[in-house]
């Protein structure tokens, strides 16, 4: 997907006291510093010193080039608000909800890397091989499941920080660029089972894990990597008569409970 980003404002500030010297001062020694490719630089400079709307903005430039896209989201939502014209707040919004769909897009990668790794996990003779690679795949879905959140939520803030820059300025032909696309992917992504949308036959919602149930499944999950199947059952079982969220791992559970069983634990 093409994301396009606005050129770096290129801004001279006029005479003016102390501060406003600064602030001048601080911009052009960070579009130099970003004209030679130095973004870390560059955004070192940008806050330097007390932020403007124009330092905040190009500082969300080279945090993007840098490769930060949740630090360039603060900046450009800091811009919007002491940016002081609709045609530079409908940029800011343009450049945050960009670096939204560029989240998405890195999530989407990631997903796509952890489903070939799931995809490459093969059978085994080996029963202690096989289960292991069981629990593995149980994991690696968990964590693709996670990242395929990641792509929605980024994608439902992207499309709306687009939509709020068309409202500050229907010129703004970037923002309605990528808007488009923001809306065509949302298309595209794969839809719920009909079946989960009708009431009578949607199944009763389990609750969700409570900060204690993490806590206890983390602690299950690092037994796990250290091949301490039984340990990690043992765990999650007393676990669950502490807290019933748990009762919606019960697969991964079960999953333990033939590990252990095949391999002789206790």
């Amino acid at each position: 997907m093409s994301i396009r980003l606005l050129p770096i404002l290129l801004l001279l500030a006029a005479c003016g006291g102390a501060e406003e010297h600064a602030a001048h001062k601080a911009l052009i020694a960070g579009n130099t510093a970003f004209d030679h490719g130095e973004w870390t630089t560059a955004d070192s400079l940008y806050n330097s010193t007390s932020p403007t709307g124009w330092l905040l903005f190009n500082s969300a430039h080279a945090r993007v080039r840098a490769g930060d896209l949740s630090g360039a989201i603060e900046r450009a939502t800091e811009a919007e608000a002491l940016l002081d014209s609709a045609m530079w707040r409908s940029r800011a919004r343009c450049d945050k909800g960009t670096a939204y769909l560029s989240m998405a897009a890195e999530a989407d990668s990631l997903s796509a890397k952890t489903k070939a790794e799931i995809d490459g996990i093969r059978t085994s003779k080996d029963i202690a091989t096989l289960l292991t690679n069981v629990v593995l795949r149980d994991s690696l879905q968990r964590q693709r499941l996670s990242y395929e959140a990641l792509v929605d939520s980024t994608l439902r803030e992207g499309t709306e920080a687009l939509r709020n820059a068309l409202r500050a300025d229907p010129r703004n032909e970037d923002a309605r660029h990528n808007l488009m696309l923001g809306m065509q992917w949302i298309a595209a992504r794969p839809k719920p089972d009909a079946d989960k949308n009708d009431p009578s036959k949607k199944k009763q919602e389990q609750p969700q894990l409570t900060e204690k149930a993490k806590a206890i499944l983390a602690r299950a999950d690092e037994l796990v990597e250290k091949y301490r199947f039984a340990d990690a059952l043992q765990v999650l079982k007393q676990g669950l008569q502490q807290d019933p969220t748990l009762g919606q791992k019960k697969e991964y559970m079960d999953k333990l409970e033939v590990v252990t069983n095949v391999l002789g634990t206790p």
